[in-house]
């Protein structure tokens, strides 16, 4: 969150919420495996061509496959 302009308590506190869940959900962990804690089935190639999801405005991405 270095790379952001916090204007009030409000934006910290949504920035800190999303972080959380990008954290939870989104981030591979070594200790899991490469996995999040909040794991995700693994999508064929066949399910679609591969969107990029902004998360933390836009500070990191989630990867998944678009139906």
């Amino acid at each position: 969150l270095d790379h952001v302009i916090v204007v009030g308590e409000r934006h910290l506190l949504r920035l800190a919420r999303q972080h959380v869940a990008y954290y939870n959900e989104d981030r591979p962990h070594m200790s899991l495996d490469r996995d999040a804690p909040v794991a995700r089935a693994v999508q064929p190639p066949s399910a679609g061509r591969i969107v990029a999801l902004p998360r933390v405005g836009g500070l990191h991405y989630r990867y998944s496959r678009a139906a």
